[in-house]
């Protein structure tokens, strides 16, 4: 059987994850939130430090993503990689992805006097 390539995970905008600063999941990971994702996998997401102070990190891995075993320890180590939360019903939030939302209609400007 033939493997696979990759897939990496396509979170929504906006989901709280954990960043590991140098791609290590043995270290403690900081807060981090996704403001962006990439169509090649990667995220742009806000680490927070444990006293607050917010990092922008672009070109992100994802903790699975192979490329981190092969890849350059300097890249490795000013972009760290994120995981998941595992428990995310702690956070009150839906860590399931969902489908962008279609905008509303546009109402006409005889419609918009007529509701008034």
């Amino acid at each position: 059987m033939a493997d696979r390539p990759y897939q990496a995970p396509q979170p929504p905008i906006g989901l709280p994850v954990l960043w590991y600063r140098h791609a290590n999941e043995q270290e403690s990971p900081w807060a981090a939130t996704i403001v962006e994702v990439s169509s090649t996998g990667m995220v742009s997401l806000v680490a927070f430090n444990p006293s607050g102070t917010m990092f922008i990190r672009r070109g992100v891995r994802h903790t699975s993503d192979p490329a981190l075993k092969q890849g350059d320890v300097r890249v490795r180590s000013e972009r760290g990689s994120w995981a998941y939360i595992r428990n995310c019903s702690a956070l009150r939030v839906d860590c399931t992805p969902s489908p962008p939302e279609k905008p509303a209609p546009k109402k006409s400007a005889v419609e918009t006097v007529k509701a008034e």
